[in-house]
């Protein structure tokens, strides 16, 4: 019984709060628009990284494949 107890009681502590922006804060985020540069440098990262992320899953497939004779 004790042990179901203290389980009960972790969970009960671990339940996530509203957290309340204080008076006279505001946490809104204005982010700036990126500059064509900015904007050209994270398409080409994204571009690397997708070609790097599909390589390494076809590797995974054909590793997997299984020889029926």
């Amino acid at each position: 019984m004790q042990r179901c107890d203290s389980f009960h009681n972790t969970l009960n502590h671990n339940k996530m709060g509203l957290i309340r922006e204080p008076k006279n804060v505001d946490f809104t985020v204005q982010s700036k628009p990126w500059t064509d540069e900015e904007l050209g440098d994270f398409r080409k990262l994204m571009t690397e990284l997708k070609a790097k992320n599909s390589k390494q899953k076809m590797r995974g497939l054909s590793a997997k494949k299984k020889v029926i004779a």
